[in-house]
This record gives structure tokens, C-alpha cells and sequence, in this order.
């Protein structure tokens, strides 16, 4: 049997190190990631419920819009006429 010459032996080694040390952290990753998962789930689960509402929300503020504007002409007009008053 031959064996292997001193810098193929510490060759291996690294490598086996470097194998080992990233299975290490892949593990710690892979636990990290699982003991987050459950509130992920209900994260994505809120959006699901909101996303629909918000769409809603967005569509009646886009009717809404044009009476804010006139409504704050309005005021800027009446504001005009008074001696104290200020719109910001």
C-alpha cells in the first residue's frame, strides 16, 4: 500500500474541513429557516386577506380624489377671503 505524500494528505484534510464546516452551517441555516417558517406563514397569510382590501381601499380613494381636490379649492378660496386664516 502507498501512501500518500505529506501535502496530498493536508490537502485532504482541508478539504474534509471545509466539507464538514459547510455542513455545519448549512444545518444551522436549515434550523434557523424552520424555526422562523411558522411565522412566515402567517405573514403570508395576512397579505393574502389584505391584498384584496387594499385593492378596494385604492379603487374608492380613486373616486374620492376629485371631491378632496375640489373640497380643498374650496377652502383655499374661503381661506382667502379671511384675514386669519391659514392653510397649511
Amino acid at each position: 500500500m502507498v501512501t500518500p505524500p505529506r501535502a496530498q494528505l493536508a490537502c485532504y484534510i482541508c478539504t474534509g474541513a471545509l466539507v464538514m464546516t459547510h455542513l455545519i452551517l448549512m444545518v444551522v441555516l436549515v434550523a434557523s429557516i424552520a424555526a422562523v417558517a411558522p411565522e412566515i406563514k402567517t405573514t403570508l397569510d395576512d397579505v393574502r386577506l389584505m391584498v384584496p382590501q387594499m385593492h378596494l381601499t385604492l379603487r374608492e380613494l380613486g373616486k374620492m380624489l376629485p371631491k378632496i381636490t375640489q373640497g380643498m379649492r374650496i377652502l383655499d378660496q374661503l381661506c382667502a377671503d379671511a384675514d386669519n386664516c391659514r392653510v397649511a
